[in-house]
C-alpha cells in the first residue's frame, strides 16, 4: 500500500480547490455535468465549503440537484436545513416540508438515519406540529378512533391533521405534506422498529416553545462561526468607526505564522468570484502572493458577508443577490481605506496589503460605512434648522436629483443616488467619486436654502403647478422684472413674454431649429443684482457660493427655452417658471 504522506493530502486538497474554482466559474448546467462526470466526484462535493455547495444547488436548481443532495455531506445537510428552515425565530413548515421531500428524493436512507441520530429535535417538533398519534390498548377497537387514522404496525394508529399545531398555517400543498410525513414514517419503521416506536412516542411529549428555542439556539450557535449572528448582533457592523477611535487601530489581527493561517480546503470561493475588479479592495486581494494569508482573508471577507446578511435579515440563495452583498462589503471597505489615509480616493495596492493583514475587515467596513452616516447626519441637522422645510414644503421641492440625494440619505441604512447610471436607481456607497458627489449636492441643496431663507416668500397653495426651487427662484425673479408682488404664483404668458424677450435677446427670430438663443451676460448680472437685493448678501459672495449652481440653471433656461420661438411659447410644457395654464398667447 502506497504511504500517504502530508505532502500528498496538501496536493490532493489543492486540486479540488482548483477543480472547485473552474466548476463554480461555469454556467450553473455545466456546472452540475462537470461534477457527476468527476472520477473524485464524492470527495470533489465534499470538498465544497457548505455555503458554496449552497449556492452551487440553488444555481443549478434544487430538483437537478438531487444526485448533489445525494453526495453532500452531513454539514452540508445541516448547513442547508439552517439556512432554509428558519422564519426568524420559529421553525418554518412549509419550508420543513420542502425540504424533507428534496432530501427523501435524494437518499431516503441516508436522510432518515442522519435525522434520527443527528437532527432528532427538528423531525420530533415538526411531527408534533402535523400528527395526532394514539397507542391503541388490546382491548380497543381501531373504529373508534375515528377516520383518517393509518398504522403501519396496528398500535400505534396515526393522523395527519388538517392545519399544523402552534399557530402554523399550512400554505403548502396538504397532498405533498401527507407523503413526506408517510414516507419518513415508513422509512424510519422499516430501518428500526424500535426506533420508530421511541420516535412517535416522544413526539407526542414535545414542549414545542421549548425545543424550538433550544433548536434556535444551536442553530444560531453553528451559524455564527460562518458569521451569520442573531440580529440583534449582527446589526452592530453598521455601528461607525473613526480612524483612531479605540476599536479600531487600537485593536489588530492577531500574528500568526503562514503554516498557522486557515488551510486552502475550507475556503469559500463564491464570494471571491462575485467581486468587481475594479475595486481597490478587490484588486488587493486577488493580488496577493501568499496563499496561506489569501485564503485566511477569504474566509474572512465571506464572514463578513454572512454578517451583513444576518443584519439586513435577508435570505440570500443565488449569485444575483449575494452579488449586491459582495458590492456593499468591498464598497464600505474601499472607503474605509480612504478613511483611514485620510481622505484619498483610492490608496496603493501595497498600502492596501498592509491594510487588511493589520486590520480586521469588519472594523475596516465600520470605518468606511461611517463616511455615508456622516453624510446622513449632515442631511438631518440641515432639515432641522431649514426655513424652507419649516413651511412644509416636500421634498419634491428640490427637483429631482436633489430630492433623489436626500431621499437616498434619509433611508435608514443611506444609499447613494446612482440614478440608473449603473442600473439602479439606489446603491451602497462604493468610492471616494460617490462619497464627494453626495457632498458636493449636499453643499448646494443648503447653499440654495440659505438663498431661498433670506428672502421675504409669500409662499401659497398651487394646485394646479409643481413647487421647486428652480421655477421659485425664477419666477419671483420674472416677477420682480415685471412689478408683480413678491410671491410664489403662477404669471400671465402675456406678461411674461416681455420677460422672455428681455432675457433673450434675439426673440424676433422665428427660427431656432438650427442655432440655441443665449443668455446674455448682461442679462445674468441682473439676476444676480436682483438675488442680492433680495437677500442682503454681496454680489461676489453669491457667485462663489452659488456662482456654479446658477450658471446651471441659466444653461437649463437656455436648453429648454432656447429653440422656442415666442410664437410657440406653450405654459404646458415649461418647467422652470410658474405660468398660468389658462393664458392665451395674442403675440
Amino acid at each position: 500500500m502506497k504511504d500517504i504522506t502530508p505532502h500528498t493530502i496538501q496536493n490532493r486538497i489543492a486540486k479540488l480547490q482548483e477543480e472547485r474554482k473552474r466548476i463554480l466559474a461555469l454556467p450553473a448546467e455545466k456546472a452540475l455535468d462537470a461534477v457527476l462526470e468527476s472520477p473524485e466526484a464524492l470527495p470533489l462535493v465534499h470538498s465544497f465549503p457548505v455555503d458554496d455547495f449552497y449556492f452551487l444547488i440553488h444555481d443549478i436548481g434544487l430538483e437537478d440537484s438531487l444526485q448533489l443532495l445525494s453526495m453532500a455531506s452531513s454539514k452540508q445537510w445541516e448547513y442547508i436545513l439552517d439556512q432554509e428552515i428558519w422564519e426568524k425565530d420559529r421553525v418554518d413548515n412549509q419550508s420543513v416540508v420542502k425540504w424533507f421531500d428534496l432530501f427523501l428524493k435524494s437518499d431516503s436512507n441516508r436522510f432518515v438515519k442522519w435525522l434520527r441520530d443527528d437532527r432528532l429535535d427538528i423531525a420530533e417538533l415538526f411531527l408534533f406540529r402535523n400528527i395526532e398519534v394514539i397507542k391503541r390498548e388490546h382491548d380497543e377497537d381501531p373504529s373508534d378512533f375515528g377516520s383518517g387514522y393509518f398504522t403501519l404496525d396496528d398500535v400505534y394508529y396515526i393522523k395527519i391533521i388538517d392545519s399544523p399545531l402552534g399557530g402554523w398555517p399550512d400554505t403548502g400543498s396538504d397532498e405533498l405534506r401527507e407523503r413526506v410525513i408517510t414516507s419518513l414514517l415508513k422509512k424510519v419503521a422499516e430501518d428500526d422498529y424500535i426506533r420508530y416506536q421511541m420516535l412517535l412516542t416522544e413526539t407526542t411529549a414535545v414542549i414545542p416553545a421549548e425545543a424550538e428555542e433550544e433548536a434556535y439556539r444551536l442553530k444560531n450557535v453553528r451559524l455564527a462561526e460562518k458569521g451569520f449572528l442573531p440580529f440583534e448582533e449582527a446589526v452592530g457592523i453598521y455601528q461607525p468607526l473613526t480612524p483612531g477611535e479605540k476599536g479600531l487601530l487600537t485593536i489588530k489581527k492577531a500574528e500568526q505564522d503562514a503554516d498557522e493561517k486557515g488551510t486552502v480546503a475550507g475556503v469559500p470561493y463564491y464570494h471571491l468570484a462575485m467581486m468587481d475588479e475594479q475595486n481597490v479592495f478587490a484588486r488587493a486581494l486577488m493580488s496577493l502572493d501568499q496563499s496561506a494569508i489569501l485564503s485566511n482573508l477569504q474566509v474572512e471577507f465571506a464572514t463578513l458577508c454572512n454578517t451583513l446578511v444576518a443584519a439586513d435579515n435577508k435570505k440570500i440563495r443565488g449569485k444575483e443577490s449575494l452579488g449586491g452583498i459582495v458590492r456593499k462589503a468591498c464598497g464600505y471597505i474601499s472607503l474605509g481605506f480612504s478613511r483611514i489615509s485620510e481622505g484619498k480616493d483610492e490608496p496603493t495596492l501595497q498600502q492596501a496589503h498592509e491594510l487588511i493583514q493589520q486590520y480586521p475587515l469588519s472594523q475596516i467596513f465600520r470605518t468606511g460605512y461611517g463616511m455615508a452616516l456622516d453624510l446622513q447626519k449632515q442631511i438631518r441637522e440641515w432639515r432641522k434648522k431649514s426655513r424652507l422645510v419649516e413651511n412644509g414644503l416636500p421634498l419634491s421641492f428640490w427637483g429631482e436629483e436633489y430630492m433623489g440625494v436626500i431621499g437616498g440619505l434619509l433611508l435608514k441604512r443611506p444609499l447613494f443616488f446612482d440614478n440608473y447610471r449603473q442600473g439602479v436607481l439606489y446603491r451602497d456607497f462604493q468610492n471616494m467619486s460617490d462619497i464627494m458627489e453626495s457632498r458636493s449636492m449636499l453643499s448646494d441643496i443648503m447653499v440654495m436654502d440659505d438663498l431661498l431663507s433670506l428672502m421675504s416668500i409669500n409662499f401659497k397653495p398651487l394646485p394646479d403647478h409643481f413647487l421647486t426651487y428652480k421655477n421659485l427662484l425664477l419666477t419671483l425673479w420674472a416677477r420682480n422684472r415685471l412689478d408683480l408682488p413678491m410671491e410664489a404664483a403662477p404669471i400671465g404668458l402675456d406678461k411674461f413674454l416681455f420677460f422672455y424677450k428681455f432675457m433673450f435677446s434675439n426673440y424676433e427670430k422665428s427660427d431656432r431649429t438650427e442655432d440655441e438663443a443665449t443668455i446674455d451676460a448682461s442679462v445674468k448680472e441682473s439676476f444676480l443684482y436682483w438675488l442680492s437685493e433680495e437677500t442682503k448678501m454681496t454680489v461676489e459672495k453669491i457667485s462663489l457660493k452659488a456662482g456654479h449652481i446658477l450658471e446651471s440653471l441659466f444653461r437649463e433656461i437656455e436648453s429648454e427655452y432656447g429653440r422656442v420661438s415666442v410664437q410657440d411659447l406653450d405654459p404646458r410644457y415649461g418647467v422652470l417658471f410658474l405660468l398660468e395654464q389658462e393664458a392665451k398667447n395674442e403675440y
